[in-house]
């Protein structure tokens, strides 16, 4: 049935491609279920300055970078189609939280209520109260030998 006065918006077909150039048919490129292997790119510019590892989630369509032992972002923070968020501010997003480690600007630390991290100027927070205690533990055990503030990257050669 028709409803009055509606009409759908067209919009262009998207082609996709494999990496020999070939059109990927929509749902089509694999059988069953994509593949379960997911990425992961480990960052490591030494003792003094925190770390970076990147996991791509093929599945949840997510990149989680946990930076030094405990700092974890999401990108997006929910993927689900009703928040709407395109890639160009995720991008930036990401390009800001990277690039703010390798300025030295991450900052974790254990305070009485809980986990605080810093990080370019912002500040998250974590109650102790939403933890398990294993967590909690794991966590103080994580940051006891670790800088308050790490240090920026070293430049390369």
């Amino acid at each position: 049935m028709a409803v009055v006065g509606y009409q759908r918006p067209s919009w262009p077909e998207m082609v996709f491609r494999d990496a020999q150039g070939q059109v990927i048919p929509y749902g089509n490129r694999w059988p069953g279920l994509p593949p379960d292997e997911g990425s992961v790119t480990v960052l490591d510019p030494g003792p003094t300055a925190a770390g970076l590892r990147f996991d791509v989630d093929p599945v949840g369509f997510v990149v989680r970078v946990t930076a030094g032992p405990v700092a974890e972002f999401v990108f997006p923070v929910c993927a689900c189609d009703a928040c709407d968020e395109t890639a160009e501010p995720l991008a930036d997003d990401l390009d800001a939280t990277v690039f703010a480690v390798v300025a030295g600007q991450l900052r974790q630390r254990v305070e009485r209520r809980g986990l605080v991290i810093e990080i370019g100027g912002g500040r998250r927070s974590s109650s102790w109260s939403l933890l398990q205690r294993s967590e909690r533990r794991r966590i103080r055990r994580l940051l006891r030998d670790t800088p308050d503030r790490w240090d920026p990257w070293p430049r390369r050669a």
